[in-house]
């Protein structure tokens, strides 16, 4: 066989193989893009608390950057690989979460409603869907980040002034890359030894 020829197949194996659910849909690059929310999350932790405050959201821009360089990895592995229907499935369901978010803002505001209990209550169910995904697979599995740091802003939202409210989502940024990237690394590790025991 020839190189090109090798080389298709290893992508064509690659692509069943993920497609069956027998690799995780993830890399190493991917445990590096979560560590990367935790200094995101240290500069709205310090923008909150030694920033000018009107200009609070400039500390959002770090997170900005961060989520288009995910994406852009996100975009050239389905290049590689080719389309992935769990993938697929989880920007789908990405985009349904913010659509629904935005309509509850739109919601509250009309009825008038007070802001933070009812946001804290919807980010307390969108990390109880993530606990339900995570569950769901493996592949999954990284969603118990978003619980954690949902669940506990959702819960800490209703108690915290607007200051309070930036210092304790910066240090629910930096609490879900730790634990993001922690779930990913121990999963590509146990992949790696459950490859070369296979192996031996």
């Amino acid at each position: 066989m020839s190189e090109p020829e090798l080389t298709r197949l290893r992508r064509d194996l690659d692509v069943m193989e993920e497609a069956a659910g027998l690799v995780l849909p993830f890399d190493w690059r991917d445990v590096w893009l979560a560590l990367g929310l935790v200094p995101c999350g240290i500069i709205i932790l310090l923008w909150a608390a030694v920033g000018p405050w009107e200009s609070i959201f400039a500390s959002l821009l770090p997170l900005g950057l961060l989520a288009i360089v995910a994406a852009g990895v996100q975009a050239s592995r389905r290049r590689r690989l080719g389309r992935n229907r769990s993938q697929t499935n989880d920007w789908i369901s990405s985009a349904a979460v913010a659509i629904a978010f935005a309509l509850l803002i739109l919601w509250e505001k009309w009825l008038g409603l007070p802001a933070r209990p009812v946001r804290g209550a919807a980010f307390i169910i969108f990390g109880a869907m993530c606990l339900v995904l995570s569950l769901s697979g493996r592949q999954r599995r990284v969603y118990l980040a978003a619980t954690t740091t949902l669940v506990l802003f959702g819960i800490a939202l209703p108690f915290c002034s607007p200051q309070q409210v930036a210092f304790v989502g910066g240090v629910a940024v930096v609490m879900g890359g730790v634990v993001a990237a922690s779930i990913l690394a121990w999963q590509l590790r146990s992949e790696r030894g459950n490859r070369e025991r296979a192996t031996d």
